[in-house]
């Protein structure tokens, strides 16, 4: 056999590919880490967004269908305070406010947030007049805390206002 006749082949060899793809793996590995640290501190900012869009959905469903519209978190078919960390549930509200009755119907449910953080209200519920308004005589304001990878306590706050505005920003409430 004519050595000079053989050709070499561009394939990898079975080890070449082997290392290549335990270097992945450990990048891979790695970067997962920061991945899940990066997600872990907007889980705040992401899920106030997500009730403030849903307070803007009731507001405006409230002064639509010239209807209160309640947003609390529903335990027996009733707004139960200090519990804003479990699902959230809009509803039209017919009959008996903060009750979720026959008559009632539902609009949305949100989730609830991760064990580990803690998302407060002062009152037991929201209620959208049909002009926009909130039901109540002051502002009331969301409060989501969290640690961040030090352990540091961190927050965000939702403000809502008399006239059903809200406004998101950072916090010093968390303790």
């Amino acid at each position: 056999m004519d050595t000079s006749t053989i050709q070499k082949n561009g394939a990898f060899t079975l080890i070449e590919t082997l290392i290549a793809v335990a270097i992945m793996s450990i990048l891979f590995l790695l970067s997962l880490a920061s991945y899940s640290e990066i997600l872990s501190s907007h889980l705040p900012e992401q899920h106030l967004r997500l009730v403030k869009k849903t307070l803007t959905l009731a507001r405006s469903q409230a002064m639509i269908l010239d209807k209160n519209i309640t947003i609390c978190p529903l335990i027996k078919n009733k707004c139960h305070p200090n519990r804003w960390h479990e699902p959230l549930t809009v509803f039209i509200d017919n009959q008996v406010l903060r009750t979720f009755g026959p008559n009632d119907k539902r609009l949305i449910i949100i989730d609830g947030i991760t064990l580990a953080h803690t998302l407060t209200y002062p009152r037991r519920a929201i209620i959208f007049k049909p002009n926009g308004s909130i039901k109540g005589f002051t502002n009331g304001t969301f409060v989501y805390c969290t640690e961040n990878k030090s352990g540091k306590p961190v927050g965000l706050e939702l403000t809502l206002s008399l006239a059903g505005r809200s406004r998101l920003r950072a916090t010093n409430k968390c303790k």
